[in-house]
């Protein structure tokens, strides 16, 4: 086997791994968006019923930090199924040479 027909095998073989490292990011930030999902109904149904306006108040508080962690999150989400498309890409053109 040639020396070039190495080196493109190698590259593909560290192209996938790549590929895979991604969409498991991926896959654990969709795992924080559902867990963060439960978080948000529960603080909702927590200021629904509370007859406190001490327990309302720290419940918007809480709100308001899930709320800026979820446009974190997204904007996250987001590049990260960018990246995952990309990598998806290259390595079928790759594969198709």
């Amino acid at each position: 086997m040639t020396e070039k027909k190495k080196r493109s095998r190698n590259k593909k073989s560290i192209d996938e791994e790549k590929e895979k490292r991604e969409i498991l990011k991926l896959k654990n930030f969709e795992k924080k968006a559902k867990i963060m999902i439960k978080d948000f109904k529960n603080i909702r149904l927590k200021m629904e019923y509370a007859e406190n306006d001490k327990i309302r108040v720290s419940e918007e508080k809480k709100l308001d930090e899930l709320l800026k962690k979820r446009d974190g999150l997204v904007k996250r989400i987001i590049a990260q199924r960018k990246v995952v498309a990309d990598l998806t890409k290259k390595v079928s053109n790759e594969d198709s040479d």
